[in-house]
């Protein structure tokens, strides 16, 4: 669900006639970490047990979170702000809906 949200941003911040290698390396990234995953949680879960996998996995999520938040700029485009929606009559809305 996230995901069409992440492609957006990452087209959205690539430099201009970029976007291909920029979108190349983030699915690169995502396939990757999903190869990679199960792996490290069977790693973890042999060494140790399977709650930690699941604490590391949320330690790492929390991380990630984290850097996101400081590391990633905010978007360039304020056009997709100043557009206001066109307001819909609730008669309109409630002929549509039946």
């Amino acid at each position: 669900m996230i995901m069409p949200v992440v492609q957006a941003y990452v087209g959205e911040m690539s430099p201009e006639g970029q976007e291909g290698f920029y979108m190349a390396a983030f699915n690169i990234s995502v396939f990757a970490s999903l190869s990679i995953g199960p792996i490290m949680g069977g790693y973890i879960q042999d060494q140790w047990n399977l709650q930690t996998a699941f604490v590391v996995m949320g330690i790492l999520a929390f991380a990630s979170f984290l850097a996101a938040l400081v590391f990633l700029p905010a978007t360039q485009n304020e056009h997709y702000r100043k557009k206001r929606p066109k307001k819909v009559p609730w008669q309109y809305l409630l002929k549509t809906d039946f």
